[in-house]
């Protein structure tokens, strides 16, 4: 597989989070567009049900930034103020290729979230005479662009190397329809330059024991389990043109690892997580509605590693038994599958 990194040029702000799933299934619609919905299911929801996706995403990451590892958060020989290390989301990648070969960072390695938020007033429409609400009805809605020093984002892919060119080609498309909520509006479009990957992410260390995730997913029953990760729970939509009413388009809570997960594998696998069935998205009714009219949809939640070495004894301090505040550690994580 070729390894590209995906330089984003945002064009506007954006309103949903880069979150690689979320990316993915964007993909899906922007790749039906381009060569219809026959083509999206033979070449890519066939391969990602078969767990041989023809492309894993990581989420989208600011300027030259990457994730914390989970296991710097339990790592005692960081000296410093550690709130700091509470706050932040972040550390350079010159720092991230180092916790890749084991070594611990330095608090001036780390920063918070590089992005602002802009929050926006809008009249709630009353359909029955075109205008706004008399009563007012005004709602919120956020926005966010990056600060100043990381006015780009970059998603990594790994693409298989006879999808590679439509794939790149499917990116610059979704560009121009937009990305995440209220793309229809203009929000969520960019410009993309796809570039190789070479010394981007890092290589394999020679005392290689485990990996990193870069990707929101869901794991499936293959993935090691002994690890450090946090978890957050999205509720998703599916995407327009189904035929569904508003509310059947709303899919299940569900529980996905944050980028930043680290686990321990004697190898690290070229990706982790799975292809989330439809059953275990939507209700009985709206998937029988949808198989009836040839559709089978799923929920893309697989996840980019790259080697590490985790100093393994992060796993024997007291706070990895109970993964401390946020963290979550231990051999259960197959529960994440259902919430």
């Amino acid at each position: 597989m070729k390894t590209l990194a995906l330089k984003i040029l945002p064009k506007s702000p954006w309103r949903s989070p880069w979150q690689s799933d979320t990316v993915s299934g964007s993909i899906c619609w922007a790749y039906s567009y381009l060569c219809g919905p026959e083509s999206l299911v033979t070449d890519i929801i066939r391969p990602f049900q078969a767990g041989n996706p023809p492309f894993v995403l990581s989420d989208a990451f600011p300027g030259d930034f990457l994730p914390i590892p989970v296991w710097v958060r339990l790592d005692p020989t960081i000296t410093g103020d550690h709130k700091i290390l509470k706050r932040s989301r972040w550390m350079r990648r010159e720092s991230f290729l180092r916790c890749c070969a084991g070594e611990s960072p330095r608090p001036e390695d780390l920063f918070s979230d590089p992005s602002q938020a802009t929050t926006r007033l809008h009249n709630s429409l009353g359909r029955d005479q075109g205008g706004a609400l008399d009563e007012g009805g005004l709602f919120e809605s956020h926005e966010t662009w990056p600060k100043e020093g990381a006015g780009c984002l970059y998603i990594y892919a790994r693409v298989h190397d006879d999808f590679a060119d439509v794939f790149v080609e499917t990116f610059q498309i979704l560009g121009t329809l937009g990305f995440g909520a209220d793309a229809g509006t203009g929000r969520g479009q960019f410009e993309v330059v796809a570039e190789p990957a070479n010394g981007v992410l890092p290589h394999a260390p020679s005392d290689c024991n485990g990996f990193i995730c870069l990707s929101t997913f869901q794991p499936s029953e293959r993935d090691p389990t002994a690890g450090l990760w946090e978890t957050t729970v999205k509720q998703g939509r599916l995407g327009p043109g189904l035929g569904l009413d508003n509310q059947e388009t709303l899919k299940f809570p569900a529980l996905f690892l944050k980028p930043g997960a680290c686990f321990l594998s004697k190898q690290a696998p070229e990706f982790v997580g799975r292809a989330i069935p439809a059953e275990q998205i939507l209700p009985e009714a709206v998937v029988t509605k949808l198989r009836s009219g040839g559709l089978d949809p799923i929920h893309p939640a697989f996840g980019l590693v790259v080697a590490a070495r985790i100093p393994p004894e992060i796993f024997s301090f007291p706070e990895a038994a109970t993964g401390g505040e946020d963290i979550t550690a231990g051999e259960d994580i197959l529960t994440c599958q259902h919430l």
